[in-house]
Parts: C-alpha cells; structure tokens; sequence
C-alpha cells in the first residue's frame, strides 16, 4: 500500500483553532491499535503551518483489510487560539503571459493586510469518527514504513552570520514525517 494522510481540521467557525493536540487512533478489524499525532507545523503531510488543518502521514500498516479512524482533539492549560489573522490568497499568481511572441506582464499581486491576532480559548475536548478505509495490497509479515523516504524541506532558510551562512529548517522524520531525521553536507 502506499502513503496515507490523515488529517483533521479544527476551526470555530471558519477560523483555524491553533495550539491543540490533535491524535487520530486508527484500528484494524482484530483490534491492533495504532495511535498518531497530527500536527499543524507545515512540515511533511501538513502543507501549511497555522491554519487549523493538523495532519501525518499513516504508513504503519498491519496486513490488509478494514481500518477505522478516529480523531480526538484536546486543548489543555489554556494552549488553544482562535487565530483571527486573515488568511494568505492560497491562489496561483501568474506574473505575465506570452501572446503572439509578445511578453504581457501582469500587475504586481497585491500584499493582503495581515491583521495579527489570537484569541485565547478555553479548554475543550472533542471526538470525531473519521469512519474506515480498506488496505489491500500490504505484503504478509512486512512493515511497508520502512519503503517510504524522508518528507521533503519546505521551510529551508539561509542568512549569514558573520563570515559564515547559516542554513535553518524544519528536519522532517526518517521515513516521511515519522522518526528522526539525519542529514549530510558535503
């Protein structure tokens, strides 16, 4: 089988709900549990961080069959924020085009204000069914997560410091967003 996401989206209202521990608890049909942490950390299967959509990558399967989902969501200790920030336009921007072997550039996009905020929520607890899906496919006595690569680098960012350049990135894990990762450079 291949790679799965699993995610959830937490929000109140149309706005994203940040700083909660989202887990999803995926069950085969014999009972073997598997327990996964979602994350909103636009890192591996979550493509953008704090916008309330948590989410992993689901690769620990046990043999083929049914599995069910369930997503419990939990804000303790004051951690969960209604963030009121408006969203970035996620559309595609197309600095110009060519007609007729003639370049047309488009106008600059427009900076959408940034309104910064969060609202601070109280602690809440909720459980949603995320209902079943069927793996077919999974070979007998092998664990298919080791098949799978490290996530790739979304947020890699370089500046200087002093004489030297420092490079900074969220590490994704050792198989997709699973694990520790470890790197090289040469």
């Amino acid at each position: 089988p291949s790679k799965m996401i699993v995610y959830a989206r937490v929000s109140q209202g149309f706005l994203p709900v940040l700083g909660v521990n989202v887990t999803a608890i995926i069950e085969t049909e014999d009972g073997h549990q598997v327990t996964l942490e979602l994350w909103d950390n636009g890192v591996g299967a979550d493509t953008v961080k704090h916008d309330g959509i948590y989410s992993r990558y689901f690769t620990d399967y046990h043999g083929n069959g049914r599995y069910s989902l369930k997503v419990h969501a939990q804000a303790r200790k004051s951690s969960a924020k209604l963030s009121v920030r408006q969203q970035p336009n996620k559309s595609l921007y197309i600095p110009g085009y060519v007609e007729n072997g003639v370049i047309t550039l488009n106008p600059p996009r427009p900076e959408a204000p940034q309104e910064e905020g969060e609202v601070q929520l109280e602690d809440f607890s909720r459980t949603a069914s995320g209902g079943s899906f069927t793996v077919s496919g999974a070979p007998p006595n092998v664990r298919p997560a080791h098949d799978f690569p490290p996530s790739k680098i979304t947020d890699l960012e370089a500046g200087f410091k002093g004489d030297y350049i420092q490079l900074t990135w969220t590490a994704p894990g050792s198989v997709l967003d699973k694990g520790r990762g470890t790197f090289k450079l040469s």
